[in-house]
């Protein structure tokens, strides 16, 4: 079992881990949206089309909306503009 200071150092490691770019914080690579943002960086480097991104996304069960949002909080994150 963790202790309370186990659990409390893990937690302060966890925010370290955190990047924060433009007021927006880059999401777990684990996590959901996570993978949305790992695929718009591969789609930034290979010159991929969002749709098709878009479409393998929700083809995966990814929720549209949850694709579009994260899409806009990435391209702030990285200093994207229209």
């Amino acid at each position: 079992l963790n202790t309370l200071s186990d659990t409390l150092r893990d937690m302060e490691q966890t925010k370290s881990d955190v990047i924060e770019q433009n007021g927006v914080k880059r999401p777990k690579s684990n996590s959901i949206t996570g993978i949305a943002w790992t695929s718009f960086d591969n789609m930034r480097k290979d010159g991929t089309e969002f749709k098709i991104i878009f479409d393998k996304l929700k083809d995966n069960g990814m929720n549209p909306s949850t694709i579009r949002t994260q899409f806009a909080h990435w391209r702030k994150f990285n200093g994207i503009s229209k």
